[in-house]
């Protein structure tokens, strides 16, 4: 009996640690086309953080003025999750569909 349990509880645990392991912590905004992840757009991303949606993560080394914006893969997660849950587009305040 203890051998079937372990059995039904593997596929979970397994599940559970390919979410963990799969997932980046950070994704780079895509140049072009949507990120690998969540399929949104580098303007949705620019246009949520302006909309106070989710604040994206800026790399850059002191001194200089370009760097590299990355995506908090967790926080845009969960916020994408509560905009679903309160029946919110994915569409920031200036990018609506008409």
């Amino acid at each position: 009996m203890s051998q079937h349990s372990t059995t039904t509880a593997a596929p979970a645990i397994l599940a559970e640690l390919a979410k963990t392991v799969s997932a980046p912590e950070l994704l780079p905004i895509p140049p072009k086309g949507p990120d690998r992840i969540f399929g949104l757009s580098r303007s949705w991303w620019y246009g949520a953080e302006r909309d106070g949606i989710i604040q994206l993560v800026r790399l850059r080394r002191p001194g200089n003025i370009r760097g590299r914006v990355l995506i908090p893969v967790e926080r845009a997660r969960v916020a994408l999750e509560k905009m679903a849950r309160d029946g919110k587009h994915l569409c920031p305040a200036n990018h609506a569909a008409a």
